[in-house]
């Protein structure tokens, strides 16, 4: 991964309803990778995947690795189910293309948390945290390095050691499943890259587990999962609150502090720093609304 360094504040952008649905319930929800409003996100970590793996099938000295790596090339090229959820983040905190994606006619908000405190939150809930990354480089080299610490793992190993050559097979491909889908979610295309992103990713969990819910989306049901934003009290880590470029800014403001104020008072940040009351703004962003 990146070296970048962990910003103080991560943004995340939503709606009207959502960000009621933030505040007064004190949670996020990690939406199913597979159900994003990008549905060929995953597809596309799907193909710089395959590429890797049969690009490093030939350099495998051992012919049974060797033939594992291909099969294992062409069986995420076909299609597998996943079960991560992920919540996402962004550097900036006022971005067009932010509000264009997440706010119809730029109704919305821009909730800046800290993002020290996200970690420590997505952590006790078995949440990863990572930086997307957007060049070809990095994509190629994090999937280098996941796909180099799964073939020097015991699992590997026995698999390829053990076993007849089906069995030795559905055995590799669960260990590198287990892995690479902890690092999809942060490959992504370049077309993206000005939002910046962060995400908390969820262990795999299958649909079994009851901490999978569903809501209804614009044409189907979508799952999540709920991540607790103030698992120690009534407070929730955010510094920064955005109101995006809509008529009567200064209206929604107000109003938007009438619902924020009374959670963000005496934060007990898990990280210690000075602390603010929070500020909110009008986004500076010039929007013209679509018609």
């Amino acid at each position: 991964m990146d070296d970048h360094p962990v910003p103080t504040l991560l943004y995340h952008y939503t709606d009207v309803p959502g960000f009621k649905g933030i505040v007064e319930s004190q949670e996020l929800w990690a939406t199913h990778i597979q159900y994003l409003n990008d549905t060929q996100e995953y597809r596309y970590a799907v193909d710089v995947a395959t590429r890797v793996l049969l690009a490093q099938a030939p350099t495998a000295a051992d012919p049974r690795e060797q033939a594992v790596l291909c099969r294992l090339g062409m069986e995420l090229s076909v299609g597998r189910r996943v079960y991560v959820g992920v919540a996402s983040f962004s550097e900036v905190a006022d971005g067009l293309s932010q509000w264009r994606g997440y706010c119809p006619n730029g109704a919305g908000y821009s909730l800046g948390f800290v993002a020290q405190e996200l970690i420590w939150i997505g952590c006790r809930q078995g949440f990863g945290f990572a930086q997307c990354l957007y060049d070809d480089d990095s994509q190629t080299q994090a999937i280098a390095r996941v796909l180099a610490d799964v073939r020097r793992s015991i699992r590997w190993t026995q698999a390829l050691a053990h076993g007849a050559p089906d069995d030795a097979y559905r055995a590799a491909v669960t260990v590198w499943l287990d892995t690479f889908t902890q690092l999809a979610p942060t490959i992504k295309h370049r077309a993206f890259h000005e939002e910046q992103e962060w995400r908390l990713i969820s262990a795999p969990m299958p649909f079994e587990d009851g901490r999978w819910r569903v809501r209804a989306g614009r044409s189907m049901l979508i799952p999540y999962l709920p991540i607790t934003l103030a698992p120690r009290g009534a407070y929730l880590p955010i510094q920064e609150l955005v109101v995006g470029p809509t008529p009567n800014m200064e209206l929604v403001m107000v109003v938007a502090g009438v619902l924020l104020g009374p959670k963000l008072e005496s934060v007990p940040l898990h990280v210690p720093m000075p602390r603010q009351p929070a500020l909110i703004r009008n986004s500076q962003v010039p929007y013209r609304q679509r018609t």
